[in-house]
């Protein structure tokens, strides 16, 4: 007898548990999206190409920077 499903594909999961599938990446990492300027993110990508580091790269150490500081 095959696996094959005679249901839509579509049907078989939910799409909450698609959303969470292509959000979580396998090393524990998550998409994030955010809404920013046009210009800020031009000027953000050709600094961060002068530098050679991905934008993602440049997120994190903010983002890591900011959770340090004390408050």
């Amino acid at each position: 007898m095959s696996d094959l499903s005679i249901k839509r594909p579509s049907k078989t999961q939910t799409t909450k548990e698609k959303l969470m599938q292509d959000v979580a990446g396998v090393d524990g990492n998550v998409k994030v999206n955010f809404n920013l300027p046009r210009t800020l993110l031009k000027q953000t990508k050709i600094r961060c190409a002068e530098e050679g580091r991905s934008m993602s790269q440049l997120v994190r150490e903010l983002l890591t920077t900011y959770l340090h500081k004390s408050t």
